[in-house]
């Protein structure tokens, strides 16, 4: 305890002062121990609003986690949804009409239906040369993208013999079945006589690329592009077994480094390279 007048210590048990006389009165007398209440409530005050500002953080901390994982559960699933609603809708075109069309014309309309075209040839004295004949599957329908429409070329009318000969008017050469290929060579005679340029003229580029690959085939040239490895992979004659990069000039015979001449500048002739 102090005392009021002098400042001095004092005990609880003295009634007067030890160093003024004073008597005291302990009902007045400040206790030194004590903490002043204005200082407690401060702290208390301060104290309040310390854990007011932390709970404020770790709320607004839980919040901004959980909203962020809605957010993106709702994008992840409407990307989902929308992808798997675009893979349905483009897994399936529908197969144009060509018929009727000059060739050029149905394989562009094919390409453009992401659509993939094999021929054959047929003469037809209805249907000019050039013109489609008829398609499989026909138009009307739906085709998985990248699916095959077959589809069959006029030769033109077949030649007849005139009255006064007894020869056709010019050499008829029935054309292999280019759809499957089912003939074992586009050009049997590639390697054993020169060609003419009427030998390869109703080739389309597929068919061209195809029977000049066939000279290298029968020296078992390995391919690497896949569509003609399959291909010539189909054949009983063919053994890929050479490196196409060891094949030498040497290796031809005088007919076959004269036919991948020509066959070389009908393709440039006709725009396919």
């Amino acid at each position: 305890m102090i005392c009021p007048q002098c400042g001095s210590n004092v005990s609880d048990n003295d009634r007067h002062c030890p160093s003024c006389g004073k008597l005291l009165d302990k009902g007045n007398i400040p206790n030194k121990s004590k903490t002043p209440p204005i200082l407690v409530i401060g702290i208390i005050a301060l104290s309040v609003v310390l854990i007011g500002i932390v709970a404020f953080f770790v709320a607004f901390i839980v919040f901004k986690d959980k909203s962020a994982s809605d957010i993106d559960k709702t994008i992840s699933t409407t990307v989902s949804e929308s992808n798997s609603e675009v893979s349905t809708e483009e897994q399936k075109t529908d197969i144009p009409n060509v018929v009727g069309m000059k060739n050029i014309d149905a394989y562009n309309a094919l390409s453009e239906s992401h659509l993939l075209y094999q021929t054959t040839y047929e003469f037809s004295d209805s249907v000019p040369e050039d013109y489609v004949i008829s398609q499989t599957p026909s138009s009307g329908n739906k085709a998985k993208l990248g699916n095959t429409v077959n589809i069959c070329i006029s030769k033109g009318a077949k030649p007849q013999l005139t009255e006064h000969d007894t020869q056709p008017i010019q050499e008829i050469k029935e054309i292999p079945e280019i759809s499957n290929y089912s003939s074992d060579y586009i050009l049997p005679y590639s390697d054993s006589r020169y060609l003419t340029k009427s030998d390869i003229s109703w080739m389309d580029s597929s068919t061209a690329e195809l029977a000049l690959n066939e000279i290298y085939a029968r020296h078992g040239r390995i391919f690497k592009t896949k569509r003609i490895a399959d291909y010539f992979n189909s054949k009983s004659w063919y053994h890929g077994t050479v490196d196409g990069s060891t094949i030498q000039a040497s290796d031809f015979n005088d007919y076959e480094k004269k036919n991948i001449n020509l066959i070389n500048a009908y393709m440039k002739e006709k725009g396919y390279r």
